[in-house]
């Protein structure tokens, strides 16, 4: 196994303070944007009902996408710029810029949303599951006669109940991995189209260096192939979001190039 050599660690050391900045940015929106949420699904509850929530779900998905790509426009030529080994024509810069940001985020944005959605749609789907069937244990067991409209606001209670339970554990643990999360692949996809536009011929795997690095990428550290070449765990950089959620999720690897 090749060995991270001290420039890379300097290098890794580099990268992920320049991420921490945008961790503690994008994980503010991104709690905001579940508080948001968890406040549209309560009051479509009590205006509507329970089985309105997967419509203020499914509508809700055009925010998240605005707040993916913001992210991504963000974070993306930041890093370029970061990796950068000479200047360049600013004009030509731009342009660049602009197809390898559209680029990712035409790759990617589309599947991100989705998978977000079907996450809190499920979380959601159990919440409503679960009301249902203490609603029913609470009426066959209580000394009191529920009619139809009591029965439905008690189920609805019971949702609200668990709404706010469950997002409130979004806006701090979910955030915060999706935030890593994105800006660490966006982060490394701005190293790696930094890399190339500086004209480097190979890429280097640099890991933290500490016991909180997974088995997988211990054995990754110092990792050396041609730019255009996937790393032996099949990710053409730390955190490619191709890879699969065991490989990038809380992952803090980064690159270097020559």
């Amino acid at each position: 196994m090749p060995k991270q050599s001290s420039k890379a660690n300097q290098e890794w050391r580099k990268i992920e303070l320049e991420r921490q900045k945008f961790d503690k940015k994008i994980k503010k929106k991104i709690s905001n944007l579940f508080s948001e949420e968890e406040n549209k699904l309560i009051e479509s509850i009590k205006l509507n009902g329970i089985d309105s929530v997967f419509d203020v779900l499914n509508k809700n998905n055009e925010t998240w996408e605005t707040a993916y790509k913001q992210l991504y426009k963000e974070v993306i030529p930041a890093f370029v710029k970061l990796q950068l080994l000479s200047p360049i024509d600013n004009a030509q810069f731009d342009n660049f810029l602009d197809i390898a940001t559209n680029t990712f985020i035409s790759q990617n944005v589309g599947r991100k949303i989705t998978f977000v959605s079907n996450t809190t749609k499920y979380k959601v789907s159990k919440i409503v599951e679960k009301a249902k069937a203490e609603a029913l244990t609470i009426a066959e067991t209580q000394d009191i006669i529920y009619n139809f409209d009591d029965f439905k606001l008690l189920e609805e209670q019971l949702v609200i109940e668990g709404v706010k339970d469950t997002y409130q554990s979004f806006s701090a643990s979910r955030a915060l991995m999706i935030a890593r999360t994105e800006v660490g692949s966006a982060s490394s996809y701005g190293q790696f189209e930094g890399g190339r536009l500086s004209g480097a011929s190979k890429k280097i795997w640099n890991t933290a260096k500490d016991p909180e690095v997974r088995p997988s990428h211990q054995s990754l550290s110092g990792q050396e192939v041609d730019l255009n070449s996937k790393f032996s765990n099949g990710l053409m950089y730390p955190l490619d979001p191709f890879g699969s959620g065991k490989e990038i999720i809380n992952c803090r690897c980064s690159l270097s190039f020559r």
